[in-house]
């Protein structure tokens, strides 16, 4: 063993073994601690559900990301340019109410499906076109507490009605 002019290095058969102390271990551990709660962090705020609609023809499968705050509701889709043919935006309220949209910054037609509590299709606003002025049309629903957002014209080609049936199955 040959002592190497570092304290926290030795050279050992050519090669050089570094030497952790207390405080580097520490320091480590904690960075990695951190990393550790920033990407659970952020994996859950990336909720995602697949959402089946069970018509009198078919069963529909839509990917949906989860909008379940307040500031995911106000967001919703805006400014999105596209969206894959069987993804949406699934809504989650706290409770059963008479829901209000409007397409501000939306860029992109879109279907909104209404659903109860009891997962029953209440209400469908098909093909709602992108606000292209101040103040823009907004749409109040039947009651719902939860709202599905798809591409316009989904619920048409798809055979989606008031009072199909809907099955959610969050993504964890």
């Amino acid at each position: 063993e040959i002592k190497s002019r570092d304290p926290d290095t030795r050279t050992e058969k050519g090669f050089d073994i570094v030497m952790f102390n207390k405080k580097t271990i520490l320091a480590s551990f904690l960075i990695i601690i951190f990393i550790g709660f920033f990407l659970a962090y952020v994996l859950s705020t990336n909720q995602s559900a697949i959402v089946e609609v069970i018509t009198s023809k078919n069963t529909v499968k839509i990917y949906a990301e989860i909008a379940d705050s307040p500031e995911e509701w106000s967001r919703g889709l805006m400014f999105r340019k596209e969206l894959s043919e069987y993804s949406g935006m699934l809504f989650i309220f706290p409770a059963e109410e008479v829901r209000s949209f409007w397409m501000k910054n939306t860029l992109i037609p879109l279907d909104i499906i209404f659903v109860a509590s009891n997962y029953t299709i209440v209400d469908i606003k098909e093909s709602f076109l992108p606000c292209a002025s101040d103040p823009c049309e907004t749409y109040r629903s039947k009651p719902a507490k939860y709202v599905i957002e798809v591409n316009g014209g989904f619920a048409e080609r798809n055979n989606i009605e008031v009072s199909d049936k809907v099955a959610i199955v969050v993504a964890k």
